[in-house]
């Protein structure tokens, strides 16, 4: 992907969003969900002309779930009526997907059915995750002057939503019931209430390994979200560098089977390595950029399968 198209478009995310969250949920290992955005026009600009959420598999089988054209960011056609498509994240069971629509949060089917948009609880509802019970989704919201973001935990299915922690961001829900989130690039662990909390190590975007004991983190080497992985223990131990080589990853998300991590790689795409073997990353979706415009990959979650 040419440098010119992926500054803008990681300028355009830390205008508008926090980086993906997520949740790590044990069972076979689905197709890699992840967003896009493609721009067909001469120019490169925030402003793309088509965006959505695709899959596709460590094969390179291909599944579009949704996909929505924009003029001047503006739907227009396409199945969907929504303005962003940033951080998916699967259910427990992979069904289901809740992702950043923008201001909003939306819901669709793995497949791609079933869209809809959820009323929205602050000014800026973004970076969701399901609980692994399927039936709460942690989210970050706006605070009342819109400078800092809060972490809630809304119930599906009703209106309520409770704010559990203040000042707080990329919230991450583990198989054991437990969220991980970053308050000044710093990575806590609490209980689902936002109680019990224990500072983990320094550090963004982390994500639960299935069985809920490990975390896989960045630490930021740039001044956007892009960096060297780690995983580390739930209580901070046991801190071990994950393709060390690689300082430019982001959104880093542990596999169903826990064998692989897949990661989002400044002018890359989205790749996948599995942990314990020597052979190098799977490049699963790759961004490109041309004259003619480009497509950028980003924000990728594993889907768990059931066993």
């Amino acid at each position: 992907m040419g440098i010119l198209l992926r500054l803008v478009a990681v300028l355009a995310v830390l205008a508008v969003a926090a980086p993906a969250a997520h949740a790590g949920f044990p069972g076979r290992n689905g197709a890699i969900g992840f967003a896009f955005s493609a721009n067909t026009g001469g120019e490169v600009g925030p402003l793309f002309e088509s965006a959505g959420l695709e899959a596709r598999t460590l094969r390179g089988e291909r599944s579009d779930i949704v996909t929505c054209e924009r003029t001047d960011g503006v739907p227009s056609g396409g199945r969907c009526r929504v303005r962003e498509f940033r951080s998916p994240s699967y259910a427990p069971g992979g069904r289901r997907i809740v992702f950043d629509a923008g201001a909003r949060l939306g819901l669709i089917g793995a497949g791609g059915t079933g869209l809809s948009l959820l009323p929205p609880v602050t000014g800026n509802d973004g970076d969701p995750v399901f609980s692994p019970d399927g039936r709460r989704i942690a989210f970050t919201g706006t605070d009342d002057g819109g400078a800092t973001t809060d972490v809630w935990v809304l119930r599906r299915g009703s209106m309520f939503a409770r704010k559990i922690v203040t000042g707080a961001s990329m919230p991450a829900w583990s198989s054991r019931n437990e969220l991980a989130w970053v308050r000044d690039g710093r990575i806590h662990v609490s209980n689902r209430k936002g109680e019990r909390r224990r500072l983990v190590t320094s550090g963004i975007a982390p994500d639960w390994a299935p069985g809920g004991g490990r975390l896989v983190f960045v630490r930021p080497t740039a001044a956007y979200p892009d960096g060297r992985m780690f995983t580390i223990g739930a209580r901070g131990r046991v801190l071990r560098p994950f393709l060390p080589s690689v300082r430019d990853a982001s959104a880093p998300v542990w596999s169903p089977n826990g064998r692989w991590i897949a990661f989002e790689r400044l002018f890359t795409g989205v790749l996948a390595k599995r942990i314990s073997s020597r052979a190098e990353a799977v490049l699963v979706a790759e961004s490109q950029a041309s004259g003619d415009g480009g497509s950028s990959y980003f924000d990728p979650s594993w889907r768990p399968r059931p066993r």
